[in-house]
């Protein structure tokens, strides 16, 4: 009975760093689909009709949201493992990518109350911006999990 405990537990530990490392990556495509949309939200902001605005607010609003989900899923595989010292910055960093990501995911979300293309416009690219700080702060300890940096989480 042991010994097909012991093959099961290392099948399951071979494939954690395997299924980190993917997490990873999903996360790091998510990362840049938001920095995209971010700069495609600003493009002749000033010229663009109403309707162009809130389907561009409605795609940051989704990369948001999308990104908010896969830093989760990194982060309930990362709680199944013991932390080691040198994650906690990491952990800790990805925690607040979640909430950067969910507050980016309120802010454009052009269903909301009060959400109005003129608002978008006035206070669109300022959010963007302290976005895109943030993301570049606390993406930064997540990189610290792969123990290299890691391309387009920057």
């Amino acid at each position: 009975m042991l010994t097909p405990l012991l093959a099961l537990w290392a099948v399951a530990s071979a494939q954690t760093p395997a299924r980190r490392t993917a997490a990873l990556h999903a996360l790091r495509d998510s990362v840049a689909a938001v920095q995209a949309a971010a700069l495609a939200f600003r493009v002749d902001l000033g010229t663009a009709s109403s309707d162009l605005v809130l389907a561009r607010a409605r795609r940051v609003h989704q990369r948001c949201a999308g990104a908010r989900r896969t830093a989760r899923s990194l982060a309930l595989l990362l709680a199944g493992t013991p932390p080691r010292a040198s994650e906690q910055r990491a952990r800790r960093d990805l925690g607040e990518l979640e909430r950067v990501l969910q507050q980016c995911d309120r802010d454009y979300d052009p269903a909301a109350p009060g959400a109005n293309p003129d608002t978008l416009k006035a206070w669109g690219p300022f959010r963007l911006s302290q976005l895109e700080l943030e993301l570049r702060r606390y993406t930064q300890g997540v990189q610290a999990l792969q123990g290299r940096e890691t391309p387009g989480l920057r």
